[in-house]
């Protein structure tokens, strides 16, 4: 076989590794980040009205207060 053409053809593979492992790795951090806002979501829903949660994370802070329904609101003044 050629040596350019060999040449040619492992540089094409390369690239289309590199590709898909870039595909794959953008994937993962797509899900890991629905994963953890799916983690909060249901953690907030569970929560009584009037709650307060911090939560610390790979150096970001999220703070979530639960607040009351209008008809709780006008009952508690």
């Amino acid at each position: 076989m050629d040596p350019l053409l060999l040449g040619a053809l492992a540089t094409v593979a390369a690239a289309c590794a590199r590709i898909c492992f870039q595909w794959v790795t953008g994937r993962t951090a797509v899900r890991l980040a629905q994963l953890d806002q799916q983690g909060l979501s249901d953690r907030v829903q569970v929560l009584p009205p009037g709650s307060r949660m911090t939560e610390r994370c790979s150096g970001r802070e999220i703070v979530v207060e639960v607040g009351m329904s209008k008809a709780e609101e006008t009952r508690h003044g």
